[in-house]
């Protein structure tokens, strides 16, 4: 139902993401067995590593699919991309359990990869028996050989952590897992690489990136950006995989679908690319005359352009092919006369005739939008307001948050004969404010003052009626986070990865039944887990402060000598939030 109804209100939304489907070009390729084959990673600059149930170290057959266990494979990787000669990796890796999901340092003297919970001949088992996923690091002199195998220390035998990432300056690991905090089923997460070979406490990405369902098969790419498989967004089908920009924190702006081809009805994950390369690889379960009912590695191409230049030696965006002049034949003749002009189609007309050829063009030029954000009312200046420059497709262009005086500044070139919006937002107290800007013939300096309407009838620090967040409620004589409050606790966690430099005050509270030092203790248990819940998702707990007030803050009139019904109760269970 969910699905059908974004269709109906975005109608265009597969035409969105599939523009670009033919400037893909997506091959097979020739390392694939009868099996499973997944999961490629860069191994160096000749060669890609993947998984694979081909003559695996084991004999036994994995109970869930039917096939061997999984094993770590290397195949040689020509200039074009083209993947020969696969066989098993060396050393100390491969095990009779599954091996994935491998990422390398760039001197090939580490390894992260994943394996069933398997270590120095013992296989671990969490409390319903069964067995999870665990990152482990290897190290190599030569790069071939891989030995000194170790547990790296966020796993755990009650939950799964797997398929790692490395960042471009390689201090950072990201990875997909289900442990608590998770927002759905298996989320991406990090954690920071210190000099001395130990690792910060794991951050979730937040709700940019995860969903209620599955996130899964992270990496980063040559630029930075975040690419990974989720099944919980609306896309063509199973997995699809999805990229994200970074932020200077590193955590996820918006994720935008990859579109067709790479993404199908089916399953499609563990995407990689390198840009120097121009192609990379992806996994894939898709059917078909191409496909197989097993996953399969795929190698995906970006389509050469045919670059034209003017007499001026500027590129024309075109595809056409240019013959001398023969005007028994016709003659096609494009000028570009003005370096801030730039076209906005592929020319691919013939003309047998001399003719004069009407090109629709952008006016790009330097602009300077600045301004100060104030109070409507009281005129005083606001620091900390998010401002964003939209173009008309909805795309952020610029976005920053305003200083100490108020001020913003965007400077930088646009195509100045379209209309642009700036949006300001502070979400603590003021309503968001919607701007027009054109950009005016005669000055390319733009004064936009921006003023925000408080919301008059909330109190300045009481975040739940400011953001629209219910009370966190809680079931009688329990702290545990329930499914409804979560709904209402992920509002705030957004709020805080948005701004982070909102502290807040989380105020627990319990009905008047159970004695005075029971309930303190109680909304003391509430507080914490509250807070927990934020923690655990990402949020730096020096930002959130707790207390329990016990049964002495009630909401009605349900004390110790008025009978009332449960649901009059629970009011009273509660935990609210404040601005510090």
């Amino acid at each position: 139902l969910v699905i059908k109804n974004y269709y109906e209100n975005n109608p265009d939304y597969l035409q969105k993401i599939s523009q670009n489907a033919e400037n893909y070009s997506i091959l097979k390729t020739r390392i694939n067995s009868d099996g499973s084959d997944f999961g490629p990673s860069f191994y160096g600059d000749d060669k890609i590593i993947f998984s694979s149930t081909a003559s695996s170290t084991g004999d036994d057959l994995y109970e869930w699919s039917g096939e061997r266990f999984l094993d770590l494979f290397i195949a040689d990787m020509d200039s074009d991309g083209n993947l020969v000669n696969p066989e098993p990796l060396s050393g100390d890796i491969n095990t009779e359990y599954h091996e994935s999901s491998a990422v390398l340092t760039k001197d090939k003297k580490i390894m992260y990869f994943t394996r069933n919970n398997y270590f120095s001949g013992k296989l671990g088992f969490d409390k319903n028996k069964q067995v999870n996923l665990k990152i482990y690091k290897a190290e190599s002199d030569d790069g071939e050989l891989w030995g000194n195998i170790e547990e790296l220390p966020f796993n755990s035998d009650e939950y799964s952590v797997a398929h790692p990432a490395i960042s471009v300056n390689e201090k950072r690991l990201y990875f997909s897992s289900d442990m608590p905090g998770s927002f759905g089923y298996s989320d991406i997460w990090y954690v920071d690489i210190f000099e001395d070979d130990t690792y910060s406490d794991p951050i979730n990405l937040g709700p940019q990136v995860n969903t209620e369902f599955r996130e899964s098969f992270p990496f980063i790419s040559e630029e930075g950006i975040l690419y990974f498989s989720s099944d919980g967004r609306i896309g063509l089908g199973g997995f699809d995989v999805y990229l994200s920009d970074l932020d200077s924190r590193g955590m996820p702006k918006t994720s935008k679908n990859l579109g067709p081809p790479i993404n199908s009805r089916l399953d499609d994950f563990g995407f990689i690319f390198s840009t120097g390369r121009g192609f990379g690889y992806f996994s894939s379960n898709r059917n078909g005359i191409e496909g197989s009912s097993s996953d399969e590695v795929y190698r995906v191409e970006v389509g050469d352009e045919n670059i034209i230049y003017n007499q001026f030696g500027d590129e024309i965006n075109a595809n056409n092919q240019f013959e001398e002049p023969n005007y028994n034949r016709g003659f096609n003749s494009i000028e570009s006369r003005s370096d801030n002009f730039r076209t906005n189609q592929s020319l691919t007309n013939n003309f047998n005739n001399r003719d004069c050829l009407e090109m629709d063009c952008s006016y790009f030029c330097n602009v300077s939008i600045q301004g100060i954000i104030r109070d409507k009312n009281t005129r005083e200046i606001l620091r900390d307001v998010l401002v964003s420059l939209i173009d008309p497709n909805g795309n952020i262009l610029y976005e920053q948050l305003t200083k100490k005086n108020g001020s913003y500044s965007f400077t930088g070139e646009i195509d100045c004969s379209k209309t642009y919006f700036i949006i300001a937002s502070k979400p603590i107290g003021y309503s968001d404010h919607e701007s027009k800007i054109r950009i005016p013939s005669t000055s390319k300096e733009i004064k936009k003052d921006i003023y925000l309407e408080w919301r008059d009838n909330c109190l300045p620090n009481d975040l739940g009626c400011l953001l629209d967040i219910n009370p966190i409620l809680f079931d009688l004589d329990k702290h545990y986070i329930t499914y409804r409050a979560s709904k209402e606790l992920k509002k705030i966690l957004t709020i805080m990865f948005k701004h982070p430099k909102i502290n807040i005050s989380i105020e627990s509270h319990t009905d008047s039944r159970g004695s005075n030092s029971y309930n303190e203790a109680l909304s003391d248990r509430r507080a914490k887990e509250t807070k927990a819940w934020l923690v655990k998702r990402g949020i730096n707990g020096d930002r959130i402060l707790i207390r329990g007030f016990g049964e002495y803050n009630l909401e009605n009139y349900c004390n110790d000598n008025i009978d009332c019904i449960e649901d009059e109760h629970q009011i009273n269970r509660r935990s609210v939030f404040r601005i510090l």
